[in-house]
């Protein structure tokens, strides 16, 4: 008789005891694509996104030559940057006279020149009017 030391050996033991006799039915075993259809009907929809209609994305621009660094700006949320992949993100243009943003993008001739167009072309009860083009020198 064989006594395990920890509940981890015995937890380990009992997989390990459930995954062969699990094998004994292999040979009834769906294919890959069968298998993942029946995964998918388990999987609930959800929203993840925001909670307000007036949450759209309007414009994403990466840096060239840095695929860590992007721009996302927002119809009625500004304009947000990320350094590190997208794990944090800075804010932009969040207090300024205009809030809402339609377009976005990084000079070819100097990544620090950021140019940005207020205002959306499908406004909503949720955004702001635009006012005017602005221009940032340093990078948002």
């Amino acid at each position: 008789m064989h006594f395990y030391k920890s509940k981890f050996q015995v937890a380990l033991a009992f997989t390990g005891f459930s995954l062969l006799t699990g094998l004994a039915g292999v040979a009834h075993a769906q294919s890959p694509a069968e298998a993942a259809a029946e995964a998918m009907k388990a999987i609930e929809w959800r929203a993840i996104g925001p909670a307000n209609m007036g949450g759209r994305v309007t414009d994403i621009d990466g840096v060239p030559g840095d695929p860590s660094t992007f721009y996302v700006s927002g119809a009625d949320g500004g304009v947000f940057r990320t350094t590190n992949a997208g794990v944090t993100f800075d804010e932009l243009f969040t207090k300024e006279k205009s809030y809402s943003v339609g377009a976005l993008t990084i000079a070819p001739s100097d990544r620090n020149v950021i140019w940005l167009g207020s205002g959306e072309g499908d406004p909503r009860n949720s955004v702001g009017y635009g006012h005017g083009v602005y221009r940032s020198n340093d990078a948002g």
